[in-house]
């Protein structure tokens, strides 16, 4: 990965292991296995190779590590348009796999899979720590994110959407279910009759976590991350499941 003038991240054709090289070839361990690219590595013509034993593709790519100059929207297509996936936080690195024009495909710190400015990442600094997960239970986190801006693809502090508020509250970092429905299977399922502070209820567009028995915390794309009465955010949403996980 070497520096350019109008674009921090440059991929050589080098970095790019085609998968009928003479040098190095790969081999499936079985069929080739279906996957989310909202956090696999792998497109139909490009996949990374820790992932040859399992994907195919005509190529494979290494990855190379930059971080991130400022927040990136991480956007699912080449396009980078309409509402980004999620968030490269300053300072997070991020895992480049193909860089094209001015957009670099890749995976992010919270595992979240697409596309960023690659005039916004840079080879040559060390990324920053990572944000410790916040503290508490669940009912505690959800009560510690009360005031925060929505934003599509969000997970910090800066803002937030529904997926990245449940991300937080599941502890925010890469092994966490990043979006729904993957969320939609955190922790165990528990009957509605049985639910108690701190479990996740799930709605067909929405989410919320209890924090008392009759109040819940959500995310509203108007208002960003506010305390309801649990009532009144069932009538809004419908029918919900509820899902408890440890803290």
């Amino acid at each position: 990965m070497t520096k350019s003038d109008n674009c921090s991240v440059q991929r050589t054709p080098n970095d790019t292991v085609d998968a009928a090289s003479p040098v190095e070839r790969f081999h499936l361990d079985g069929k080739s296995r279906a996957y989310d690219p909202r956090v696999t590595p792998a497109r139909r013509d490009l996949v990374d190779v820790r992932l040859a034993g399992s994907i195919f593709a005509p190529h494979y790519s290494r990855a190379l590590t930059a971080v991130a100059s400022a927040d990136l929207p991480l956007w699912p297509t080449a396009q980078m348009d309409g509402d980004p996936l999620s968030i490269v936080l300053d300072g997070e690195p991020f895992e480049v796999l193909e860089v094209a024009a001015d957009r670099a495909w890749g995976r992010a710190a919270d595992g979240s899979v697409g596309y960023v400015a690659a005039s916004g990442l840079d080879a040559d600094v060390p990324p920053r720590a990572l944000p410790a997960p916040l503290p508490g239970t669940p009912a505690e986190r959800a009560r510690h994110l009360l005031g925060t801006p929505y934003q599509a693809g969000g997970r910090s502090f800066a803002g937030v959407d529904t997926a990245g508020f449940i991300f937080l509250i599941l502890g925010g970092s890469v092994g966490k279910p990043r979006f729904r429905p993957m969320q939609d299977e955190a922790g165990t399922a528990v009957e509605r009759s049985a639910v108690q502070p701190g479990d996740l209820l799930f709605a067909t567009d929405s989410a919320a976590v209890l924090v008392d028995d009759q109040s819940v915390v959500t995310v509203d794309p108007a208002s960003g991350v506010i305390e309801l009465p649990l009532a009144e955010w069932l009538a809004q949403v419908g029918e919900v499941s509820a899902r408890r996980v440890r803290a």
